[in-house]
């Protein structure tokens, strides 16, 4: 080999160096799990699970497992829209899929879309702004309620 041209790493070194540093790091991961402290708003509440809608034959696709709703989510959800239904999913991209079931006697679908599944809005909550989102979310669900039903007034 030319003199002046560093001789590269074998491939056993590289990889020692690799394990050596994912070590080192699993062990900073660590040090933050053993150290976070998940606050109060964080606590879950769970909706009853007899008032999550129930999978029909007409309609196989319906998603029916009930998600626990953090008690700061629930509390902004029955600030704008009373008492109602929510779900809550986790995404792969670590944000989470809010599901608002609309209030009894509001149905903003016509035809069929009646018969199989109760009303609806979905809306994408990100991680880093998780309380903000629940609260514009509803406060658009609220909106869009009161554009159909202008009566309409909030059941607690």
């Amino acid at each position: 080999m030319p003199k002046g041209i560093p001789k590269r790493p074998s491939a056993h070194d590289r990889i020692d160096l690799l394990t050596s540093k994912l070590d080192d790091l699993a062990e900073v991961m660590q040090l933050l799990v053993d150290h976070v402290k998940i606050p109060k708003s964080q606590e879950l509440s769970e909706t009853p699970h007899s008032e999550v809608p129930v999978e029909t034959s007409q309609n196989p696709s319906f998603e029916t497992v009930q998600g626990l709703v953090p008690t700061k989510w629930k509390e902004i959800i029955n600030r704008y829209l009373g008492n109602v239904e929510a779900s809550m999913e986790s995404t792969t991209g670590g944000h989470y899929v809010l599901t608002v079931y609309m209030p009894e006697g509001i149905d903003r679908r016509s035809g069929e879309a009646k018969k199989y599944s109760k009303d609806h809005s979905t809306g994408l909550i990100r991680y880093t702004s998780e309380l903000a989102d629940v609260e514009h979310w509803c406060e658009l669900i609220s909106k869009n309620i009161r554009k159909t039903f202008p009566n309409w007034e909030l059941n607690k």
